[in-house]
């Protein structure tokens, strides 16, 4: 019950900090992530 009682304002005080992180390095995740499943699909293929 405790969990739940968590307030609304924090996660998204989170989901928002953590949206302009993922924004601003967003081309370079992209890259890393593109590269790195297509080194697995590779592999797994």
């Amino acid at each position: 019950m405790d969990m739940s009682s968590r307030p609304e304002g924090e996660i998204l005080c989170i989901w928002n900090f953590s949206s302009q992180k993922i924004s601003r390095y967003a081309r370079n995740d992209r890259l890393k992530i593109l590269i790195v499943s297509f080194k697995i699909f590779q592999v797994t293929d």
